[in-house]
C-alpha cells in the first residue's frame, strides 16, 4: 500500500461505516411479515421433529412460496441450537454483512481485469458508494429477505469469479459456492448455464462434465417434494406457467430500477434498455475474453431479470421497482462502470505523461461527485422508508402487547377473537398468533418489551 492509497481507502470506508451505522440503529429483534411463518413457524416445526433424519429432511424439503431457503433456514437452526433462542437482529445483521464479501469479490474481479494498473484502488472507490447505500432498504434489517436475496447474489458472484480463474482448485471451490447459491434462493440455478458457457469458452470438457453432473444432482435434490403450485402471482398458482408470463418491459424496468421512483417505471425501462444495448456492445468488444468474471456476472443478472418477470409480472410492471430487487440494478451499474474504467485504462488515457495527475484526479473526482450524489440521495430516501418501517413495527408490537386496537378499523367476522382482530387490523405488524405465542411459551423467542422504545 502506498501513500496515494490512504485517501482512497478512507473514501471507500466512509459509505460502509455510514451504511452499517444506520443499520445498527434500525435493526431490531422483531419478526416482520414472512418472518412469522418462515422463521418462527419453521423453527417451531423443526424443533419438534424427533429424529436427525426427519430434521435434515425438513431442512432440505421445506418450501417458502416458490423457494427452498436451505441456507437461511440452516442459520435459523444453527442459532437455535447454539444459544437456544432466535434473535432476529442477529440474523438480519448476518445477512447485511454478506455485502462485504460481495464487495470483495467485485474487487478481485476488477483487479484481474485491470491487471497491474497503478490506479486500481482509486478507480474502485465509486463501487463502495454505489453498493453500500439504502436504496434496497427492504432487504436490510429483515432476516428472511437478506439471508435469501443478498446471500444468493454473494454466492453466485463468488461462483462466477472462481470459475473465471480457470484453475482446478478454484473450480472445486466453485462447486461448493454453487451449492450455497442454490441453497440460498432459486435464482442460484441460473449460475449453472452461465458456468457451462464459461467452461466451454475455457475448453474444459472434463470440468464441464463434472459441472453438469453436480448441477443435475442439485436440481434433483431441490425438486424433491417441490410444490409447483406455489406461485404468488399467477391465478393458476403454477410456477411452470411463469414461462408464459415473461415480460420484456418488466425485465427492463427491473434492470434499470436504480434511477426510478417506486411507482414510475418509464425511466427504469429506458435505463434497462440502454444497459441491454451496452451489454451487446460488450459482447462485440469481447469483454468475455478480457474479464470472464465481470462479463458473466452481467449474464447472471440478465437471466435473473427475465426469470423474475415470469414469476412476478402479473403483479404489474411497477412491482419491478420494489426496493429488494434494486441490488441487481445497482450491480449492473457497477459492472458497467468497471468496464468503462478498464477501457479508459486500456486506452492509456489515464497514464499519458502529457495528461499528468490533473486529468487523473479530475476523472476520479467526476466519478466521485456523481456517485456520492447517488449514494446520498439513495440513503436519504431509503433511510426514511427504513425508519418508518422500524418505527411502525415497534409500535405494532407495543399495541399487540398491551391489547390496544390498531388505528385501522376494518370490520372482521362477528365472532373473531380479539387477539386475532388486533393482528389483522395492524397492517404493518401482523403476527400470526399461533407461531408467535408458541415461540414465546416455549421460551425460544422473547420479543423486546416495547412501549415504543427500542
Amino acid at each position: 500500500m502506498t501513500k496515494r492509497d490512504v485517501p482512497a481507502i478512507g473514501a471507500i470506508l466512509i459509505p460502509i461505516l455510514v451504511f452499517y451505522g444506520i443499520l445498527a440503529r434500525e435493526t431490531v429483534n422483531l419478526p416482520l411479515l414472512d418472518d412469522y411463518g418462515g422463521v418462527l413457524g419453521f423453527v417451531s416445526g423443526w424443533s419438534q421433529l424427533g429424529s436427525v433424519h426427519d430434521k435434515l429432511l425438513s431442512l432440505l424439503t421445506s418450501q417458502h412460496n416458490e423457494y427452498k431457503l436451505v441456507f437461511a433456514e440452516s442459520l435459523y437452526v444453527l442459532q437455535y441450537m447454539l444459544v437456544g433462542h432466535i434473535n432476529f437482529a442477529v440474523l438480519a445483521t448476518l445477512g447485511n454483512l454478506l455485502l462485504l464479501p460481495i464487495y470483495a469479490v467485485l474487487y478481485r474481479m476488477w483487479t484481474d481485469y485491470s491487471a497491474q494498473n497503478n490506479l486500481q484502488l482509486i478507480l474502485f472507490v465509486p463501487v463502495s458508494w454505489m453498493l453500500f447505500q439504502l436504496q434496497y432498504y427492504s432487504l436490510l434489517n429483515w432476516p428472511m429477505s437478506s439471508l435469501q436475496h443478498i446471500a444468493v447474489v454473494c454466492f453466485s458472484l463468488l461462483t462466477i469469479y472462481l470459475l473465471g480463474k480457470d484453475r482446478r482448485v478454484a473450480f472445486y471451490l466453485a462447486l461448493i459456492s454453487l451449492l450455497l447459491a442454490v441453497a440460498s434462493s432459486g435464482n442460484g440455478f441460473f449460475v449453472m448455464p452461465v458456468g457451462c458457457v464459461m467452461l466451454i469458452q475455457f475448453r474444459r470438457p472434463r470440468r464441464l462434465l463434472y459441472w453438469l453432473v453436480a448441477s443435475a444432482a442439485m436440481l434433483i435434490a431441490y425438486l424433491y417434494k417441490y410444490n409447483f403450485l406455489a406461485s404468488q402471482a399467477h391465478a393458476d398458482h403454477s410456477i411452470i406457467s411463469s414461462l408464459h408470463h415473461i415480460s420484456i418491459l418488466y425485465a427492463l424496468s427491473f434492470l434499470g430500477a436504480s434511477i426510478a421512483r417506486y411507482g414510475s417505471y418509464a425511466p427504469a425501462a429506458i435505463l434497462g434498455g440502454c444497459m441491454c444495448a451496452a451489454f451487446l456492445y460488450t459482447v462485440v468488444d469481447r469483454f468475455y475474453v478480457r474479464s470472464p468474471a465481470l462479463f458473466y456476472s452481467l449474464c447472471f443478472i440478465l437471466v435473473t431479470s427475465v426469470a423474475v418477470s415470469g414469476l412476478r409480472s402479473d403483479f404489474g410492471t411497477a412491482q419491478a421497482l420494489v426496493s429488494r430487487y434494486r441490488i441487481y440494478s445497482n450491480l449492473m451499474l457497477i459492472v458497467f462502470y468497471l468496464y468503462g474504467a478498464g477501457k479508459l485504462c486500456s486506452f492509456g488515457i489515464l497514464h499519458r505523461p502529457e495528461n499528468g495527475k490533473t486529468i487523473q484526479y479530475f476523472a476520479t473526482a467526476t466519478f466521485l461527485i456523481a456517485l456520492i450524489g447517488f449514494n446520498v440521495g439513495s440513503n436519504y430516501a431509503g433511510f426514511k422508508l427504513l425508519r418508518a418501517r422500524t418505527e411502525l413495527t415497534k409500535q405494532g408490537m407495543s399495541r399487540w402487547e398491551h391489547g390496544e386496537e390498531s388505528i385501522t378499523t376494518a370490520p372482521g367476522p362477528a365472532n373473531e377473537d380479539p387477539v386475532i382482530r388486533r393482528q389483522r387490523l395492524n397492517v404493518i405488524y401482523a403476527p400470526d398468533d399461533m407461531y408467535l405465542r408458541e415461540a414465546i411459551l416455549l421460551h425460544w423467542y422473547s420479543p423486546p418489551d416495547y412501549d415504543g422504545d427500542k
